[in-house]
């Protein structure tokens, strides 16, 4: 019989786990489909359950624009993340972005207003 050096463990090597980044032209398309007047460019910028309840309806009130800031984006595991966004105009305030990664393209799964 051949002697074996395996001692029928695993190995506890660990792993590397990805960063997620949002890059600038990433973050300036979100807020341009999110704020989009046509349904298919925000059905776009959110995840098919949430694309399906909202339908046509805007996200936000026609005229308001946004501004994702990137700095502020924190990668909360590799397919999760938040953002603070600035909106302007008609609906003007701060948000809290919660971001999911499908496939390589960062989508809104859910906001909340910020003081």
């Amino acid at each position: 019989m051949a002697a074996s050096c395996s001692s029928g463990q695993t190995s506890t090597t660990p792993t590397t786990v990805a960063t997620p980044v949002l890059s600038k032209g990433a973050a300036t398309q979100l807020a341009a489909q999110i704020t989009s007047p046509t349904p298919s460019a925000r059905q776009a910028a959110v995840v098919p359950q949430l694309a399906s309840q909202l339908g046509s309806t805007p996200l936000l009130q026609a005229g308001t624009t946004m501004t994702i800031d990137v700095p502020t984006f924190k990668g909360l595991s590799p397919t999760a993340a938040t953002v603070r966004a600035t909106t302007t105009g008609a609906e003007a305030g701060t948000w809290k972005l919660y971001l999911v990664d499908d496939r390589g393209t960062w989508q809104l799964i859910d906001a909340e207003p910020t003081t």
